[in-house]
This record gives structure tokens, C-alpha cells and sequence, in this order.
């Protein structure tokens, strides 16, 4: 036979092996979807009639292993070794131990993988698109096809519906310790219907108030709607970088992926988590209870964003931002926006509290002096009636902004639902089940404006619940948060044990 006989000889074996590995999952994917969590599958039959069932009672620990090792070939083959070996440590899966010790392959352990693969990165796409590729340089669409034929779409086993999902974990024991399999979870079930979402401010609701608190790591790809419209077609962003120094605030840049999308540069900066397994919670918190909301967090990571709004790998310099926050997130978008007018296109905010007086009218007067911006600007601001957070603290960035070539609108919302305070804070009213279950009022005169963004104007109850959160917050739970914190460090530096979750090793002991 001759050389270039012998060669595609090889090919074929080698291309027939990858075959035979890839209809191997397909047959776990297959038994794992009809099976529950615990159900122990095995291999039976020889090479020629190879096929996956339950496994009964009696089986040896040589087919145990043996499954275990098919099952990582044919997921090595398919989605990358390297992939595969980090989903199974994330979630705390030892897959050698499993082999060596011959424990059967669950069904929960064919879910964990097809959760893992679904939280696709920036080295995955290229890998699909193949290695003389750069995915950076395929259309949406075609992102869109290769994500659709190589990942298998995860069955929904939470039994909720994806706009159900608030920003805690759906399960107690992950509200006091970290799931990440249930956050992914969670996660790729609210990414499950972003091209069916009714507009942007659905999505961008999504996101701030659904998505962001389950922690995206850089380099993952975050789906969006297609700007044109076209329902069920997606465009995809990649999460570029994560600001955090530890004391509180969490920004995710967003870059768009394809180089010829449409979408804009964003950065969102995360609200206060309600769960303890959350990062940062008592820095974060910390940021809630100070006199001027948020700045604990911000002027740690001051430089850090200045650096991020300026990166023009990031957002060129014909490009502008897209700002923006929910809760204590949107006090940390007002305060990046102060700093940084001139890069940002688009300010949005959902259910945020206002900032210090000194901030907001120091701005204020530097946007009204300029005759004409380097960029003209849309504010959006949407507030859900009954909800207290924006009662707290002083002034919006946008009060007394009349520049005409800054487009401010502010739309109060009132469920329709009866919904306890709790509740119409974390409220989706766009992402929601049932369109228009709300009413609103939206305001874009200036006087108007300038009346409910200054919380001295808004009446004696939006006073009495500063005077409240002043004196309970900042001057008796504040100072009780802070030295928990710092206990909880020495702690953690002492023993080397994590008694609570952190982005940053050593987190910033000065309050400024």
C-alpha cells in the first residue's frame, strides 16, 4: 500500500473513532433525560452492539469503570479534554476517583456535563469553528448555528419558568452555600428564551436583576437578542473583564463578540445579593448602610474602571458605552457615569437609590456649562411604586440635567399584582409572564424631572425613610457589618478556611 494509502487509512480510522465516541453521548444524553438524578447508568453489549441502559443490582465494578471511561472519551471527543476536566472540578467531581474506585455514572453526572458545556466560552467557539478560525470574525448567525450543533440544549429540571427566577438561588441550601452547578443551572435556563424576550429593556432587566447575581466568569459568551428584531435570532456578547477589589462593587464588561454586531459595549454593575453563599455580602451591604450609598465599593475600584471606560480593546474610540445597574448597581453606574460622561451612550437604571447631593450637583452644573457634548446621551430610569430602595439617600445623577443633548425619562411602574415591598423590588415588570401586568407613568419634563429625582422634594415619607435608613443603617448596623467583616478576615487569614465567599483574596481595609 503506499504512503498516501496509508495516510488516508489513518483519516478514516481516526474520523470513525470520533463517530463512534460522538453517537456514544448521544446515547448518555439520551438515557440521562429519560432517567432521574440518581439513576446509575452502565455500558452493556461488546464494541459491535455497544449500547447504554440502567444499570440493575449485581453489576461489576469492571462495567462501572469501564463506563466511567467510555462516557470521558466520548465527552473528550466532543466537547475538548480541557473542558471537560474543568466543568467535572467545578462541580466537585473527581473523575479518576470515579474510575479507580468503580462508583457508577449517574444520571446527574450526564446533566452536570451537558450544564458545564452549555456555559460556553470564547476558546470553546474556536475550537467548533476550528483552528485556523477566529470567532471573532464569523457573523452572529453563524455563532448562533455552530452554539445550536454542537451543544446540547440541557433539560429543564428546576420546574420553573425562566422569568421565575429572581436573583437568589431556588434552593435553601445554596442560599448559605455556593452551588455552582445549580447557578449554571439556573443561569442557562434564563438564556433559554433571550431571543424570544418582547424588547432590550426586557433583556437589560434580565440581566441586571436575573443573570448578573449568578456570576459570569470572563470569557464567557452571554447571548442577547438580535438587534434587527427577528425573533429567536441571537447575537452574542463575551464578558471582557470583571471589576472587583473586594470591597463591594462587581461591574462585568460586555464586549460584543462578532466584530460586525451590532450591539454596544456595556458595563453592569451588580446588585446587593441576597444570599449568603453570594460574594462580597457584607462588603456589599457595607455599601447600602454608609451616608453616601455606594462609595465604599466605587473608590476601591475607581481606577480599575477609569482604566476599563478607556480601553479601546474593549470600546474604540469611535464607540460608546452602554451604563448600567439594578438596586445598589445602579448607584455604582451613577457614580462611574459622573466620572466618565463623555464615553457613554446609553444610562440605565431599575429600582435604584439616588446618591449624595454633592455628586449629583457637581455634575449637573459641568453638563449644563458645556455648549455642545462629545456624544449625546440616553437615560432611562424605571422605578416600581412602593418600593423603598429609591427613597434612599439624596439626589439622582440626572436631577437638574438640562442639556438638550441628554434624553432623560423616567417611567414609575405599578403592578398589577398585589406584591409585598420585597417583592417589587426584584420585580421583573418587563420580563414577565403575562405583557402589560403593570400600568406606568412616564415623565420627561425637565420640572417634573427635577422634583422626582431630588428626594428633598418627594415628600415627608421618602424623608422619613432616609432619616430611618441614616439611623439605623449607617450609624448602628453600619459599624456592626464593618466589624464582622473584618473578623470574619482574620479568620479566614489565620485558619485558611472560607467562612464566607470572596472575589479577591484580601479585600481593602480603609473606608473612604
Amino acid at each position: 500500500m503506499s504512503l498516501h494509502g496509508d495516510d488516508n487509512c489513518v483519516q478514516f480510522v481516526i474520523i470513525l473513532s470520533i463517530k463512534v465516541f460522538m453517537v456514544a453521548f448521544q446515547q448518555f444524553h439520551h438515557m440521562a433525560n429519560i432517567s432521574s438524578e440518581g439513576t446509575p447508568l452502565v455500558l452493556e453489549g461488546n464494541s459491535s452492539s455497544r449500547r447504554i441502559v440502567v444499570a440493575q443490582k449485581g453489576v461489576s465494578s469492571v462495567s462501572q469503570g469501564r463506563t466511567w471511561e467510555i462516557f470521558l472519551q466520548a465527552a473528550n471527543t466532543q466537547f475538548g479534554v480541557n473542558k471537560v476536566k474543568h466543568i467535572f472540578t467545578r462541580y466537585g467531581i473527581n473523575t479518576q476517583t470515579m474510575i479507580q474506585q468503580a462508583r457508577p455514572l449517574l444520571a446527574k453526572h450526564v446533566h452536570m456535563l451537558e450544564v458545564g458545556v452549555s456555559c460556553v466560552h470564547r476558546e470553546d467557539l474556536d475550537r467548533y469553528a476550528g483552528s485556523a478560525r477566529n470567532s471573532s470574525l464569523l457573523a452572529p448567525s453563524r455563532i448562533q448555528q455552530l452554539i445550536h450543533k454542537h451543544i446540547p440544549v440541557p433539560c429543564n429540571r428546576l420546574n420553573v419558568a425562566p422569568f421565575q427566577l429572581s436573583g437568589t438561588p431556588t434552593s435553601t441550601k445554596a442560599f448559605f452555600f455556593h452551588d455552582p452547578h445549580l447557578m449554571d443551572q439556573e443561569m442557562q435556563l434564563l438564556f433559554s428564551d433571550i431571543g424570544n424576550l418582547p424588547h432590550r429593556y426586557a433583556y437589560l432587566e434580565r440581566l441586571c436583576k436575573g443573570i448578573i447575581p449568578r456570576e459570569l466568569p470572563v470569557g464567557m459568551l452571554v447571548p442577547a437578542p438580535d438587534p434587527s428584531g427577528h425573533k429567536g435570532a441571537l447575537d452574542y456578547y463575551e464578558i471582557y473583564d470583571v471589576i472587583t477589589t473586594g470591597d463591594g462593587l462587581v461591574a462585568y464588561a460586555f464586549k460584543p463578540l462578532s466584530k460586525s454586531s451590532r450591539l454596544q459595549p456595556m458595563i453592569l454593575f451588580r446588585g446587593s445579593p441576597y444570599h449568603l453563599s453570594g460574594n462580597d455580602v457584607l462588603e456589599t451591604w457595607l455599601n447600602n448602610m454608609q451616608k453616601n450609598i455606594g462609595w465604599l465599593g466605587y473608590q476601591s475600584s475607581r481606577g480599575k474602571l477609569a482604566k476599563l471606560a478607556h480601553d479601546t480593546d474593549f470600546c474604540g474610540k469611535n464607540q460608546r458605552i452602554t451604563v448600567g445597574g439594578f438596586s445598589l448597581g445602579g448607584a455604582f453606574a451613577q457614580l462611574f457615569t459622573a466620572d466618565h460622561p463623555e464615553r457613554i451612550a446609553e444610562a440605565i437604571f431599575f429600582n435604584d437609590p439616588s446618591i449624595d447631593a454633592e455628586t449629583a450637583d457637581m455634575f449637573s452644573a459641568k453638563i449644563n456649562s458645556m455648549k455642545k457634548l462629545p456624544t449625546s446621551m440616553k437615560v432611562r430610569i424605571f422605578r416600581t411604586k412602593g418600593d423603598f430602595v429609591h427613597y434612599a439617600n439624596e439626589k439622582h445623577l440626572f436631577c437638574d440635567v438640562h442639556h438638550p443633548q441628554i434624553d432623560i425619562r423616567l417611567t414609575e411602574i405599578e403592578p398589577k399584582p398585589n406584591l409585598t415591598t420585597k417583592q417589587r423590588h426584584g420585580w421583573r415588570h418587563f420580563d414577565c409572564a403575562i405583557p402589560g401586568n403593570y400600568t406606568e407613568r412616564v415623565f420627561t419634563r425637565s420640572g417634573d424631572l427635577d422634583q422626582k429625582l431630588n428626594n428633598a422634594k418627594r415628600g415627608e415619607e421618602v424623608l422619613w425613610y432616609e432619616r430611618v435608613r441614616l439611623f439605623f443603617g449607617s450609624y448602628l448596623i453600619f459599624p456592626v457589618f464593618y466589624i464582622l467583616s473584618r473578623i470574619f478576615q482574620y479568620i479566614e487569614q489565620k485558619t485558611g478556611l472560607a467562612v464566607l465567599r470572596h472575589t479577591v483574596p484580601k479585600r481593602s481595609s480603609t473606608l473612604r
